[in-house]
């Protein structure tokens, strides 16, 4: 009767409830991980523009060839 529905329902409810807090758990994981990518990208970012600086700063004439190659390496 109702009362086995009754606790049928709560017994759904805390297993959505259970589900939910999972699903929470995993967003909060994969922004954790999203956070780490950024960060190691902009370091990564930083680096290559250091390495650009430098390039650019050197005397010695750049081949075309070389700069093309660079761009094309690094096309984000």
């Amino acid at each position: 009767g109702r009362n086995a529905d009754d606790a049928r329902g709560s017994a759904e409810n805390v297993l959505l409830l259970q589900q939910a807090r999972q699903i929470i758990e995993l967003k909060d994981e994969i922004i954790a991980n999203k956070e780490q990518v950024i960060a190691a990208l902009r370091h990564e970012i930083e680096w290559l523009n250091e390495k650009i600086a430098r390039l650019q700063s050197c005397d010695r004439p750049k081949s075309s060839l070389h700069s093309d190659i660079f761009l094309k390496d690094n096309v984000l």
